[in-house]
């Protein structure tokens, strides 16, 4: 029972500082200007009470119940409120710096503008309250519920959030900057313009929320779940989101330049326009994700999952893709120069009209990739699968071609202008129309290859084997040979070829020369 009754009293503008009040009976009273600094209130009971700017500062209010209360403009600095009920109440521009707010209950509250800095909220029932441009900097919030509360504009920089609950929160344009979120509940916080920059939101719970535009430069981001959340245009620049969830996520237009993301889930992410410079992507898994118009300049893809995934032109420069796999992938049209495929797993992938000059494949598997018209100038290709790739009309301008089995690869009016083919073997390839002038072939095994109308002018032909080789129509003027390969050009088809003077002599002295 309450110590004494003040019920519907007019104490505004009183002098109480200092008093001793526990346990009174304050409902529906007027405190309205009142000095109660220094007091002892302890499980006084103030609901539907009028407040506005008392000076609570120092205050014991221990359990105190201040429920749908006007407290606009009190003061509560260095108060103790522990367990105290405020729910319904309005706290509009009230000072609760410093103060112990632990387990207290201010579910749908207004504390708009309100400053709680440095002050100690643990455990505080907050569902729903209203923080609009407050400032809750260095705040003690572990394991607090502000589920589906508003804290639009609201500055919580270096406050502490680990464990706390901001489901359905509303967050847009807060400041989050340097803090910890450490296995908070933010699924569906809206985060819209927010600044996390240095924050750390490792092992959060984030499906669902939006990130548009926030900003998460230099975060920790690990092993988070972020399915589904939208981080459009956001930029996570140097930020660290090893191993974390992203599966579904919607990360065009974002800024990842540096960022880590060693064994992230990224599988159907959305990923258009992203910037990736320099990003490590070790073990990634972005299988079916689109990263269309994405710029990866020297980003680090070492068994990255790629297959299906859709890269079409982005700009992938001096890249390491070394033992990726890329299965199905979209790389047509894109920007592949200086890159490392070594190992890389290409099977049917695409990648039509790109660019892959000083780009290396060796031992990668491109059985069934379409790499027509694409510029391979100067590419080093060493013990690489190209069984029924496609590379017709593509430039390999002096690229270097060796210890590789070609089965069935359509290489028609591909260009091959001082290309070095050493060691390989060709079997029912389809080289029609191509231009190899000046391409020098050393320990080659070409079977039932179709050469009609190609240009070999002035080819070097070294220890190389002609086997039913189509030369119909082909220019063989200034090729050079041995005498071992001439009774195998002679025994391949030359319908209109056109041939130097001293080759038509040739061949004409082994026809003659035959019993």
């Amino acid at each position: 029972m309450p110590a004494t009754d003040f019920h519907g009293s007019d104490l505004s503008g009183a002098d109480l500082s200092d008093a001793y009040l526990p346990i009174n009976y304050l409902i529906n009273s007027n405190l309205t200007d009142a000095d109660l600094s220094n007091s002892f209130m302890d499980q006084s009971m103030v609901d539907n009470s009028t407040l506005i700017n008392a000076n609570f500062d120092g205050a014991s209010l221990w359990a105190v119940m201040m429920s749908n209360s006007n407290l606009n403009g009190a003061s509560f600095r260095r108060a103790i409120l522990e367990r105290s009920t405020f729910h319904n109440s309005q706290l509009q521009g009230a000072n609760l710096i410093e103060a112990s707010l632990i387990g207290t209950d201010m579910i749908n509250s207004d504390l708009s503008n309100a400053n709680l800095f440095n002050s100690n909220l643990e455990e505080a029932r907050m569902s729903h309250a209203r923080f609009i441009d407050a400032n809750l900097s260095a705040t003690d919030l572990m394991a607090t519920n502000l589920s589906a509360s508003n804290l639009t504009g609201a500055t919580l920089a270096n406050s502490y959030l680990r464990r706390a609950s901001l489901r359905d929160a509303i967050m847009i344009g807060a400041n989050l900057t340097g803090a910890d979120l450490i296995a908070a509940n933010m699924i569906n916080a809206d985060l819209t313009g927010a600044d996390l920059t240095g924050a750390d939101i490792s092992e959060t719970r984030c499906s669902g929320a939006k990130f548009v535009g926030s900003k998460l430069i230099n975060s920790r981001i690990v092993f988070a779940n972020l399915t589904a959340a939208d981080l459009s245009m956001a930029n996570l620049s140097g930020s660290q989101l090893t191993t974390s969830g992203l599966i579904g996520s919607n990360l065009s237009n974002s800024d990842l330049k540096n960022a880590d993301l060693t064994g992230t889930l990224l599988s159907r992410a959305d990923l258009t326009s992203a910037r990736l410079d320099g990003a490590r992507l070790l073990g990634t898994d972005l299988s079916l994700a689109t990263l269309k118009g994405a710029y990866l300049n020297r980003a680090n893809l070492v068994g990255a999952k790629l297959n299906w995934a859709d890269l079409g032109e982005s700009i992938l420069t001096n890249c390491q893709f070394s033992r990726a796999e890329l299965f199905g992938a979209n790389l047509s049209c894109c920007d592949l120069s200086g890159s490392d495929f070594t190992r890389a797993y290409l099977p049917r992938a695409n990648l039509h009209k790109s660019s892959l000059r000083n780009t290396k494949l060796d031992y990668a598997d491109c059985a069934g990739t379409n790499m027509s018209e694409s510029d391979m100038n100067s590419i080093r290709i060493t013990k690489a699968g190209m069984d029924e790739a496609d590379l017709s009309g593509a430039d390999l301008t002096g690229a270097n071609l060796e210890s590789m089995n070609l089965g069935k690869t359509i290489m028609r009016r591909a260009i091959l202008r001082n290309a070095n083919i050493d060691w390989m073997i060709f079997k029912e390839c389809d080289l029609s129309g191509a231009d190899l002038r000046n391409a020098k072939f050393n320990a080659v095994f070409l079977q039932d290859v179709n050469l009609s109308e190609a240009d070999l002018r002035n080819v070097q032909f070294n220890k190389t084997a002609l086997i039913n080789v189509d030369l119909r129509g082909a220019n063989l003027e200034g090729i050079k040979y041995d005498k071992e390969i001439l009774p195998l050009i002679a025994g391949s088809k030359l319908d209109n070829a056109k041939m130097s003077p001293n080759l038509q002599r040739d061949l004409k002295e082994l026809k003659s020369e035959k019993p």
